[in-house]
């Protein structure tokens, strides 16, 4: 399929999926949907103990738990902020808007460099998996001029990708936890609602923005067959947790 073929495709699939942005809530056929990819990912991730870690790192900068933890917030919000913000230039970014950050500089430079290879198919694709359960939206889908090949792609922002705390937790516990093995497995999720609609996806690209206004791409691991057993073997444990 060409482009466009591809983009009125997966619109068709998907035209029964709603998402209400205040809230972050999708609907597929009028019904919310109960798990997003975000929410699937952290199940993945070990809580953060506050109550454990406050006293230790306050102490260890020699400043109060109550500023430090202002400091987390802030910090948080920040990063959240740029995250959103950058999102929102990329996808409606046409050649003519002028960049505001030093990362949405760094988005333009990584789309000059991508669509001599790939094409855009769809920006901001909102998902739904028929089978699991669940909804998401991926950043980017491309597709290689030659080859017909589709690639997804997705915009990250963090200050450091590779911050590492602890292990993830089964069935992927030999994984570090760190931003990037988050992502990993979000392009997987995403990949798996896609393959239910038949279409096959060879390259997961997270395109890596930073503060000096340069990127760096990640060509991402796909954890497809681990996580759809995952989710099946969830559903034996847990009878409502697939079909929601």
């Amino acid at each position: 399929m060409t482009a466009v073929q591809t983009h009125n495709y997966i619109t068709k699939q998907f035209s029964s999926l709603t998402f209400e942005e205040k809230r972050h809530i999708y609907c597929w056929e009028g019904a919310r949907v109960p798990r997003s990819v975000s929410a699937l990912v952290e199940e993945h991730v070990p809580p953060f103990d506050k109550t454990k870690w406050l006293p230790i790192c306050a102490k260890k900068e020699n400043i109060s738990e109550h500023e430090l933890e202002h400091r987390w917030q802030t910090i948080n919000q920040l990063a959240c902020d740029l995250g959103h913000e950058t999102h929102a230039f990329m996808e409606r970014y046409s050649g003519l808007q002028t960049p505001m950050t030093p990362q949405e500089q760094a988005g333009i430079k990584f789309l000059t460099f991508i669509l001599k290879e790939y094409e855009i198919v769809a920006r901001e694709i909102r998902m739904y998996s028929r089978e699991f359960g669940y909804a998401g939206t991926a950043d980017l889908l491309l597709r290689h001029r030659k080859t017909g090949e589709l690639a997804l792609a997705d915009y990250k922002t963090n200050a450091d990708l590779f911050k590492r705390w602890a292990m993830l937790l089964f069935p992927f516990n030999y994984l570090e936890n760190h931003p990037y093995n988050h992502y990993q497995l979000q392009f997987s999720y995403y990949q798996i609602m896609l393959e239910e609609i038949g279409l096959s996806i060879t390259k997961r690209l997270l395109a890596y923005l930073k503060a000096d206004a340069t990127y760096k791409i990640y060509e991402c691991y796909s954890f497809v067959d681990q996580l759809k057993t995952h989710l099946i073997e969830r559903s034996k444990l847990i009878p409502d947790y697939v079909a929601w």
